[in-house]
């Protein structure tokens, strides 16, 4: 049986990937699909879109989730991770 980490874990070896393999980082955040599928074996279907964003010194990004109790565009269960 294949074991497919949790959103947060795939997160944090995505990071933690990206932080010591800087050719990675490079193709993550060029082409962030084709780089988790290289490195971890996870398509993302093409209807999804993700974006990876560098924060820097200066810039820092917050991200806000999808409201679990907006239940309006729910087609299904959600599934983690989402994709």
């Amino acid at each position: 049986m294949i074991t497919v980490p949790s959103e947060k874990e795939l997160r944090e070896q995505i990071i933690e990937k990206a932080w010591a393999d800087g050719e990675f980082k490079q193709q993550l955040l060029k082409d962030p699909k084709a780089a988790i599928q290289d490195a971890f074996g996870i398509e993302i279907p093409a209807e999804f879109k993700l974006t990876v964003l560098e924060e820097t010194d200066d810039t820092f990004y917050l991200v806000l989730p999808k409201n679990p109790d907006d239940k309006e565009n729910v087609v299904g269960e959600v599934c983690y991770p989402r994709w």
